[in-house]
């Protein structure tokens, strides 16, 4: 029977100061038995990780064409292209998890977007990607104008969804 911890990938990301989150994502394939575990957890420390990771592929050894004389024994041009599509894959795919990652996560010391002066611990992913308030900001503005919006709070290690209509005049 098949380990059912084994279609998971555990990734960590480190935000500085102490700080980190692991998540558990689910993995879309088995793993493959290659004797190399360090793909089960990844570390990711910060957004530099992002450029210490080549996104350009590398198909040097996909393209390494045998010697032989044989037709039969040479790889198909769909083969080729399917070897470096899975090279080029495994360069980029620690730095995509950590973007994953770390886009939910509150950045270290976030400050309110709209006020710039006490510490956002909500979010509002239907303002903005980048919409960062705090607790007064947060109530002012969906009170108001975006009371359809759905807000997140930082609570815990993790965003949870909070109600902050306190009336609603139809």
């Amino acid at each position: 029977m098949p380990d059912p911890a084994a279609a998971y990938d555990t990734v960590t990301c480190h935000l500085g100061k102490g700080e980190h989150v692991t998540s558990v994502m689910h993995r879309s394939k088995p793993p493959e038995d290659d004797d190399n575990d360090d793909d089960d957890v990844e570390n990711c420390t910060s957004e530099s990780d992002y450029d210490s990771h080549s996104l350009q592929p590398s198909f040097e050894s996909a393209l390494d064409m045998p010697t032989s004389t044989h037709w039969d024994e040479l790889p198909s041009h769909h083969s080729i292209k399917q070897r470096a599509a899975e090279e080029a894959w495994k360069g980029v795919r620690h730095a995509l998890r950590c973007a994953v990652v770390q886009s939910n996560c509150m950045p270290p010391h976030q400050m309110c977007v709209l006020c710039q002066q006490q510490e956002a611990s909500f979010r509002c992913n239907d303002c903005s990607a980048f919409a960062y308030y705090c607790s007064s900001c947060l109530q002012n503005v969906h009170d108001t104008t975006c009371v359809l919006h759905t807000p997140e709070e930082w609570k815990d290690g993790t965003f949870s969804p909070v109600n902050c209509v306190t009336s609603l005049d139809i």
